[in-house]
């Protein structure tokens, strides 16, 4: 017959194992007990709530009052046993993008003619065709808007349209 006794001891780690905001993943550096983390532009810290975990019965017992940018955060996190480990965490927000290219410009099957480097598109549309109501689809950079908008009924009949293009970061080209 065998008698078997288990002691175990109150668990020492205590540390942040993940760190997110809104799907973006933090960049962890355990030795200097550090996290980056890098959230896209425009992403609303008052808003945001940080997920992360922690060692297996480990508390994370300071968090900050609230999110802001490029400033240090403090976050502690409590061992079983009761050691405590701080984390350092720095949020920065992505530049806004700058591309504010036209890409494409097309109506129906009919592509336009363009150049990046004329201020122009040539769009040449079947004969009879309503030119006071074209519903053009344009492409443009990653984040850029464009106005008038793609597919918005724009009259033609007068003569060229100017549409602008602007960045995510503000830049605008017509």
């Amino acid at each position: 017959e065998y008698e078997v006794t288990i002691t175990s001891n109150p668990s020492a780690e205590c540390e942040i194992l993940s760190f997110g905001i809104d799907f973006t993943e933090g960049v962890i550096n355990q030795e200097e007990k550090s996290i980056k983390i890098e959230v896209p532009y425009g992403t609303a810290l008052e808003q945001a709530i940080p997920e992360w975990t922690i060692s297996d019965f480990a508390q994370m017992v300071k968090v900050p009052e609230r999110l802001e940018y490029l400033q240090p955060l403090s976050y502690t996190v409590r061992a079983e046993n009761g050691t405590e480990q701080k984390y350092t965490v720095i949020i920065a927000e992505t530049p806004a993008a700058t591309g504010n290219s036209r890409l494409s410009f097309s109506y129906g099957s009919i592509a336009g003619e363009f150049s990046e480097t004329k201020p122009y598109i040539r769009l040449k549309v079947p004969y009879g065709t309503d030119l006071t109501k074209l519903k053009p689809v344009i492409t443009a950079s990653l984040f850029a808007k464009v106005v008038p908008n793609s597919g918005e009924a724009v009259d033609f009949s007068q003569g060229p349209v100017e549409y602008t293009v602007t960045s995510q970061a503000g830049e605008s080209k017509t």
